[in-house]
């Protein structure tokens, strides 16, 4: 969705979401899709721009700067290209990467402003999933703790009892869901 509201929006020929790997500057391409509505293959990005959108700002190549951006660039033909960071949190978790090659000259004068909105909104929608998730686990998690705390109130002996002429009284204080220890009240021989 957010690759094809990029390209429908902005007037670039090809857009990708990009992930990062942990190298530096190092990319794996999610999803590439041409204008056209096709999946690209082989999708190339210039490393520069995503060097620049990993300082989290709008990163953009413009047929006047393509000099500064290398051979590749000039060899893939691209004359504009945009490379913006989505966040979660402050936190870089992908980019929104779009070109524009020879023959592609139909971009919109708010590309760039554009496409920043919608790598904002692209990082709200998986900072939302991710809390969603979390909330999720946790859910899940306080339920599992719960069953093990009933479990170990069960096998503990009653409160108040006695054994003969002894009389007991116990009380027990878990941590926030389940206590370490188990005890139990037994009647000896004698």
């Amino acid at each position: 969705t957010l690759i094809q509201s990029a390209l429908a929006g902005s007037g670039f020929g090809r857009a990708a979401y990009l992930r990062p790997l942990g190298g530096e500057y190092e990319v794996e391409v999610v999803a590439a899709r041409s204008s056209a509505g096709a999946d690209v293959a082989g999708f190339e990005v210039s490393r520069s721009l995503v060097r620049g959108a990993s300082l989290g700002r709008v990163a953009r190549l413009r047929a006047r700067d393509a000099q500064d951006y290398g051979q590749s660039i000039a060899e893939l033909g691209i004359h504009s290209a945009l490379c913006l960071p989505v966040e979660i949190d402050g936190a870089i978790s992908g980019y929104l990467y779009l070109d524009a090659r020879a023959g592609e000259s139909r971009l919109q004068p708010d590309a760039a402003e554009f496409c920043q909105a919608l790598s904002r909104f692209c990082g709200l929608a998986l900072g939302k999933l991710k809390r969603d998730d979390i909330e999720s686990r946790r859910q899940i998690l306080e339920s599992q703790l719960n069953a093990a705390r009933a479990a170990q109130q069960m096998i503990l002996p009653a409160a108040d009892g006695s054994i003969g002429a002894l009389r007991y009284a116990l009380r027990m204080r878990p941590g926030m869901f389940v206590a370490g220890d188990l005890f139990d009240v037994v009647q000896l021989p004698d």
